[in-house]
């Protein structure tokens, strides 16, 4: 299925790849063997965790300190992360609704996280400004994790724009 600039410019047709309902009491749901895209997004959609949690965001499984990012919340909080082991995807209490693109995959340099937003109905929205993630391969994997555990619910959708 091809869906027609979302959020895209030109002539990006962002078609999905795969989309799931997380497991309950896994941490973490991995789209792998990807192709070649030249961006990607993944998408929370009603994704419940076990407890109060934040949903992060890998790429290529890579847990080294490669990951950059600031964002904006609506209680007027800026705050910048200093190189990190993964990429904040949304912090949430309850369901998460969220986006993240990712742009660069298709090249061995820097990934550019450079469109996004989340946050929780209990919480508010929080919206992710800029990223970056140090790579040195094209993306093949996206990995989201949680600390604790997903409660079984929602959906997690991966488009890719080739």
């Amino acid at each position: 299925m091809a869906i027609s600039k979302i959020g895209g410019t030109g002539s990006d047709n962002w078609e999905l790849i795969s989309s799931v309902t997380p497991t309950a009491a896994s941490a973490a749901v991995n789209f792998t063997g990807l192709l070649p895209y030249k961006k990607l997004m993944v998408v929370a959609d009603g994704v419940t965790l076990s407890v109060a949690d934040e949903l992060d965001l890998r790429i290529n499984n890579d847990s080294a300190n490669k990951y950059l990012h600031s964002f904006w919340s609506n209680a007027e909080q800026v705050t910048q992360s200093n190189f990190t082991s993964r990429l904040t995807f949304t912090y949430s209490s309850s369901t998460i609704a969220a986006m993240v693109v990712i742009e660069n995959c298709d090249n061995a340099g820097v990934k550019f996280i450079s469109k996004g937003f989340g946050g929780s109905q209990a919480s508010g929205t929080i919206f992710m400004e800029n990223g970056i993630y140090l790579a040195s391969a094209i993306v093949t994997q996206i990995n989201v994790l949680v600390d604790n555990t997903y409660a079984g619910a929602g959906t997690l959708s991966l488009y890719g724009v080739k």
